[in-house]
Order: C-alpha cells, then structure tokens, then sequence
C-alpha cells in the first residue's frame, strides 16, 4: 500500500491484509484516553531504548 497510487491519499486507517479492502476502526481505537496513555507509553519506551543506547 505504501507504494500504490491507489492510496496516495489516505492518511491512515485500518485495512485487510490482503486485498486492501478497509476496514472500521474498532472501539479500543476511537478511545481517546487510551490513544493518549499509548502515546506516553510508547515516548516512555522510546526514551529508554534512547538512554540504553547511550
């Protein structure tokens, strides 16, 4: 998909491996709390992996 003109437009979304066929984000997805605690946990991740490598 990364290299399809087909999807030269969309900016993210989720879809079926094979085929492309797209598909509803589910609800785990659309919570923003969650989006939020995913953020800081994955900066959290990074900064570690950042300062191991120091």
């Amino acid at each position: 998909m990364a290299t399809n003109p087909a999807f030269a437009t969309s900016t993210g979304g989720f879809f079926v491996a094979r085929g492309a066929k797209p598909l509803d984000c589910p609800p785990a997805g659309r919570d923003e709390q969650l989006q939020r605690e995913l953020w800081q946990a994955t900066a959290d991740f990074l900064q570690g992996v950042r300062r191991s490598r120091r």
